[in-house]
């Protein structure tokens, strides 16, 4: 099995206030791996999953515009198939709302609904994707994108107790040019949720970015 480490205090992306990161009191460790090598294709395809919105934050702040997602997708699928799903979402996100970065998290569907319990190990994958690292604040982005997933099935709380796999951007790069479908999310409500008061923006590990604590 080949193995990647990394150096876990390297800021990996940039996200916003709340951004959600897995940080168990267990103290469970990120690990980073080619997934796609080690797991094999996911059964759900390359496109992902069909997914449903649960909320969406759109933020404008220091001339960029940010959108963060919160969609629920089948409970049965694996954790490669949930980080397609992420893909193919954000890369719709942005095309269809020229976003700067658009973070997207996928939950079971027994999880939460109120966003401020959707964190986590409510997570089972996220991706952020920035397609123009310039526009973000020096030294608090280094990929386009980032993804990670935890492996295993969620609770019947719709709680996420496998292992978190962080995709290296070599291996993600591959599965977005795989996509051939731009298809979004079914939104039951289609009133986004417009967030102008979700403090400073953070980095992976929930520091505030340097020029931005206020």
């Amino acid at each position: 099995m080949n193995v990647r480490r990394l150096n876990f205090s390297r800021t990996l992306f940039l996200a916003f206030g709340g951004v959600l990161v897995l940080c168990s009191a267990s103290g469970t460790a990120a690990v980073f791996i080619g997934a796609d090598r080690l797991l094999g294709p996911s059964f759900s395809g390359a496109n992902g999953l069909k997914c449903t919105t649960v909320q969406t934050a759109r933020i404008k702040r220091d001339g960029t515009y940010w959108v963060r997602k919160y969609v629920t997708a089948d409970n049965r699928a694996d954790g490669m198939a949930r980080v397609r799903t992420a893909l193919r979402v954000a890369r719709s996100v942005q095309a269809h709302e020229k976003a700067d970065l658009v973070q997207v998290a996928v939950l079971d569907p027994a999880g939460p609904k109120d966003r401020a319990l959707m964190r986590g190990r409510m997570i089972g994958a996220q991706v952020v994707y920035i397609p123009d690292l310039s526009k973000m604040p020096e030294g608090a982005a280094s990929q386009t994108y980032t993804a990670y997933y935890l492996d295993g099935p969620a609770s019947d709380t719709g709680e996420y107790y496998g292992i978190r796999f962080d995709l290296p951007l070599e291996d993600v790069q591959p599965m977005v040019a795989a996509l051939t479908d731009d298809a979004g999310c079914i939104d039951p409500n289609a009133q986004p949720v417009t967030a102008a008061d979700h403090g400073a923006p953070v980095t992976a590990h929930g520091e505030p970015v340097p020029g931005h604590e206020g």
